[in-house]
């Protein structure tokens, strides 16, 4: 859970989501990876939460 939260880069000031890039194919491939990133994390947190389940 720990390490989810502190992954967790999607929100506030200077976060992930602001970036940008102006060449098209970087940016689709930000996308890609934000996309994958956000799952992950979200993953890992809900893993980390339904562990603790009995």
């Amino acid at each position: 859970m720990a390490a989810g939260s502190r992954a967790w880069v999607f929100g506030g000031m200077g976060s992930w989501n602001d970036l940008g890039f102006p060449d098209e194919g970087v940016e689709q491939d930000y996308e890609q990876l934000s996309s994958t990133l956000f799952a992950a994390v979200l993953t890992a947190i809900t893993t980390a939460t339904n562990s603790a389940a009995p």
